[in-house]
């Protein structure tokens, strides 16, 4: 992606183009911007007043930030051994917003968090039956 042309080189045009120097185009060909540039900085300086950078912020805001990540943080350190599935059970709780896997990873990542992945092998030898049969047997 390019970079966004200076705030100073942006100066220039619109007050070149404000004292009536020259025409948009003959503007346009003496900075080596496009036409389309020119005409759109003119119009922000006549909505705004000024000309600087705009900031662009694509896709909605994520769900799980500020004190809702925090949440996760804590929900995370008191279960340090739960899986995705289970942080987001512990999460759902009693809560509102329900946040799927996908968010809680997205939020687990942001905090720099790794998360656990248990085989269906780890997962059984926490039932009750396999607890009772595991302390008689030998191996």
């Amino acid at each position: 992606m390019a970079r966004p042309y200076s705030i100073d080189l942006r100066t220039k045009i619109v007050n070149a183009y404000k004292n009536k120097k020259a025409t948009q185009g003959e503007i346009a060909e003496m900075f080596g911007v496009g036409l389309a540039t020119v005409g759109r900085y003119w119009q922000d300086y006549c909505k705004k007043g000024e000309v600087k950078l705009t900031m662009h912020r694509h896709g909605p805001l994520p769900e799980l930030s500020g004190n809702k990540l925090e949440k996760v943080k804590q929900l995370v350190i008191s279960n340090p051994d739960a899986t995705l599935d289970e942080l987001c059970k512990y999460y759902n709780k009693n809560r509102k917003t329900k946040v799927g896997r996908s968010m809680m990873w997205r939020a687990c990542k942001k905090l720099g968090f790794r998360v656990k992945k248990k085989s269906l092998y780890a997962q059984e030898c926490n039932r009750d039956d396999i607890k009772k049969r595991g302390k008689n047997t030998k191996r």
